[in-house]
């Protein structure tokens, strides 16, 4: 049995990994918010231990003690809209990954697997975006979620710790926010109302929730060294098809207005992952179609 601890244990991806781990037979230190409203998504296990906490706390001390294996790092303060564009507030989540590592080698950790963003790239020429390629965030939160990756890198390696970043392309499920494009949409074609995109015709790239915890979970058993890696379905897929597929699920009368929204600079290639170092190493592969995924919204 494996001891493992998850910052952001109560997001999509976190929910669906401390099940993951628990169906493993390991045991899992969730470090949440106890009052966000979000704790009665996880599982009741004896083998799941809470602990309250905010990520500004971990330099004053955790009851945590014992020794742990894998530390997974999910968690990230600001990261809706407006809050992407505050330089400052992003900055502060470059420290709270510092502190969360010499934390994960206080425990006695082997490794250290944390979430980067998409948004590390910004714009780019390319559209299947593979680790090696070059980034250029332009925005505080892409920023933010680089320097945490390349200073992380450097700390592990002084701990002597493996250290794990993925790059996280376009996930959902159940737990979105209502202002994520797949949710509002789906609100206003149940409402019958119209609605509004760009011309959609971007490559986009939807990863179920489920799909990517399980990539985390591999990761985390079967991974090793000081990585990057890039977690998406991997098919280059026009956006508007994923929303002609999400009307055919939700309301296939709802009227569609592509071209009304016009793309913002460097929007018009869109992104996909290059998940081939991914499957190579964890031998991980999506399992969850869009349409099935799609379920979870609508439930």
């Amino acid at each position: 049995m494996k001891t493992i601890v998850i910052t952001g244990a109560t997001s999509g991806i976190g929910v669906a990994l401390v099940k993951m781990c628990l169906e493993a037979g390991h045991r899992v230190i969730a470090l949440a918010r106890m009052h966000s409203g979000h704790i009665g998504r996880l599982p009741e296990s004896d083998n799941l231990r809470l602990v309250d906490c905010r990520l500004e706390d971990v330099p004053r001390g955790l009851p945590l003690h014992e020794k742990c294996h894998v530390f997974y790092h999910l968690a990230w303060s600001g990261t809706d809209r407006k809050a992407r564009s505050d330089p400052e507030l992003q900055q502060a989540n470059i420290g709270y990954t510092l502190n969360l590592l010499r934390l994960a080698g206080r425990l006695g950790c082997e490794k250290f697997i944390g979430a980067g963003s998409q948004a590390e790239y910004g714009p780019h020429r390319r559209v299947l975006l593979s680790p090696e390629d070059s980034v250029c965030p332009n925005t505080a939160y892409g920023a933010g979620k680089y320097a945490a990756g390349r200073l992380g890198a450097l700390l592990a390696r002084q701990l002597g710790m493996d250290f794990l970043w993925v790059r996280v392309f376009s996930v959902y499920g159940r737990y979105d926010r209502a202002e994520t494009m797949l949710r509002s949409a789906i609100s206003r074609m149940k409402r019958g109302e119209e609605c509004f995109f760009t011309a959609g015709t971007q490559v986009w790239d939807y990863l179920h929730c489920e799909d990517a915890a399980r990539a985390f979970f591999l990761l985390g058993e079967k991974a090793a060294g000081n990585k990057v890696y890039c977690l998406g379905c991997g098919q280059e897929r026009k956006l508007k098809d994923y929303i002609l597929e999400m009307r055919e699920a939700v309301n296939p009368g709802a009227v569609l207005r592509f071209g009304a929204i016009p793309f913002r600079p460097g929007e018009e290639r869109g992104i996909c992952a290059d998940i081939s170092a991914l499957r190579q190493d964890t031998g991980w592969k999506p399992e969850i179609p869009f349409r099935q995924g799609l379920q979870s919204l609508l439930e």
